[in-house]
């Protein structure tokens, strides 16, 4: 794919970003996701109906590659059943990581984010998002039926810091982090 094209796709998705928007509806998966080193903050929801992913929505703040991966993969999601939708994100981790084979065909557009491995600096944003939606789906697996917790990246849940467990409440009760830091 061409660099103008992945841009213009890029940008299409960020100012246009399609599924963005949180349900207020029963029956959606939450997740909220936060970063430790950037402005990225993003509620993730997953709709799941007989092993269908029947929506994909999210909110948040965050920049242009966290906010058109949201927008791309979500796309891609919705209508897939679990094992569909667990391939595609196989496909897309193993493409941003360069950890094993993926299939341009299968990502579609999501072929814009090819070279983001070589900027470290960047996988975070395009992962942040994509992970949750990949969290969703497990612990959809696992039976749970609504989750909303915060995700510090470099660090396991279980492990937090007190300051980390205080703001993963606040930002529960939808606080962001600008909120939290008192800006």
């Amino acid at each position: 794919m061409e660099e103008e094209l992945k841009r213009a796709i890029l940008l299409d998705n960020y100012q246009d970003p399609h599924n963005k928007g949180l349900s207020s509806d029963e029956g959606y998966l939450s997740i909220h996701n936060a970063s430790d080193s950037c402005i990225d903050d993003i509620t993730v929801q997953l709709k799941i109906e007989d092993n269908i992913i029947k929506d994909v929505r999210y909110d948040g703040v965050g920049c242009t590659i966290c906010i058109g991966s949201c927008s791309i993969m979500s796309d891609l999601l919705i209508g897939k059943t679990i094992a569909e939708g667990k391939n595609i994100l196989n496909n897309y981790f193993n493409m941003i990581n360069e950890t094993g084979s993926f299939d341009p065909e299968l990502l579609e557009e999501a072929n814009a984010f090819d070279t983001l491995s070589k900027q470290a600096n960047r996988i975070k944003c395009g992962t942040i998002g994509v992970k949750a939606m990949s969290d969703l789906i497990d612990e959809y697996e696992k039976g749970r039926n609504k989750i909303i917790k915060t995700y510090f990246p470099c660090k396991e849940i279980n492990s937090l810091t007190p300051r980390e467990e205080e703001i993963s409440k606040l930002v529960a009760e939808g606080l962001s982090n600008r909120e939290i830091a008192g800006e």
